[in-house]
């Protein structure tokens, strides 16, 4: 999505990568970055221009490939096809519109985890999961859960960390 959680574990990867092939120059390390990294932004109409600009700048500092893969579409077709399920005096809810996002999301990354044999890595933190903040099927997915057991506040100091470290995350701080 471009917010922290996802900003982290890209950068968690990205230092994977240097400390991996750590016997490698600066450059060879930038290119096995581009050579095993991903990343993907999926705005729907409710993300803000500001995460967009901190995906493309956590994605550049990353030496991640980047794609902008806009939800739009399949979020509004989603959004008509739960309303054409509901009784009359029904409405879509708030939660179900957030939900439709994340799961849309998750689908994509699926898709493109089953396709590559890439490692679809999730980004939602302990925090999130103790407040009943995450999606089935959406936010919750992903083959291996890399911050699972932080809490926002060590996301963010690490954030914090990496970029005064490495210069990493410098946007997301």
């Amino acid at each position: 999505s471009g917010g922290r959680d996802s900003v982290l574990v890209l950068l968690l990867a990205r230092r994977w990568i240097d400390r991996r092939y750590a016997a490698l120059p600066v450059e060879e390390r930038r290119a096995k970055a581009r050579e095993i990294l991903r990343a993907f932004f999926m705005p729907s109409p409710y993300s803000s221009a500001e995460t967009a600009a901190a995906a493309a700048a956590a994605a550049a500092e990353c030496d991640a490939p980047y794609l902008v893969i806009p939800i739009d579409e399949a979020f509004e077709k989603e959004l008509v096809v739960v309303a054409g399920m509901l009784q009359p005096g029904e409405t879509v809810s708030g939660m179900t519109t957030q939900n439709i996002q994340a799961r849309l999301r998750a689908e994509r990354m699926w898709n493109w985890s089953n396709s590559t044999a890439g490692l679809f890595l999730q980004t939602s933190n302990m925090s999130e999961k103790a407040v009943g903040y995450t999606t089935v099927g959406g936010d919750l997915e992903g083959a291996f859960s890399v911050i699972a057991n932080l809490p926002k506040t060590v996301v963010i100091a690490l954030i914090e960390r990496l970029h005064r470290r490495f210069g990493f995350g410098q946007r997301a701080v």
